[in-house]
């Protein structure tokens, strides 16, 4: 009996990107959908859907915007962000040098966690798992249904 395993999100999102830059190529010309001048982006993610993008900033702010560029939600964490994961739903899991914040898609925090300066952090697309590696520790959360 073969037993599949599931692929790593990077590949997935390395083969998204081939796919769009197949159909849609960075040529003079183009189509910009949308844009927006933030300063000092330290993480960015898109969810596994495509339909929510999460973008962290070194003084703390975290945007949460949909495919269409539309902000859905905001906030500010005490520090800087240093990385961050989106569900397809737009929640967000920041990852902070002090703590590890998990927030709806429009920018309330629900829990955090204040842990050793947070390194990595990433949430299953569904929202009922997810992993944070701090200098410490590694947290391994299930959301209860």
């Amino acid at each position: 009996m073969k037993v599949s395993r599931p692929t790593p999100k990077w590949i997935r999102r390395f083969f998204t990107v081939l796919f769009v830059l197949a159909f849609f190529p960075p040529v003079a010309g183009s189509t910009i959908i949308w844009s927006y001048s933030i300063p000092g982006i330290t993480a960015l993610s898109v969810s596994e859907s495509g339909d929510y993008i999460g973008i962290g900033c070194q003084d703390g702010f975290y945007y949460i915007f949909d495919t269409w560029g539309t902000l859905t939600g905001s906030g500010r964490a005490p520090s800087s962000v240093v990385s961050l994961d989106i569900t397809n739903m737009g929640e967000i899991l920041i990852g902070t040098e002090e703590e590890f914040i998990f927030c709806t898609r429009y920018g309330t925090p629900v829990s955090m966690f204040s842990s050793y300066p947070v390194i990595n952090v990433s949430v299953s697309s569904d929202g009922t798992f997810s992993l944070v590696c701090s200098q410490g520790n590694l947290y391994i959360n299930q959301e209860k249904a």
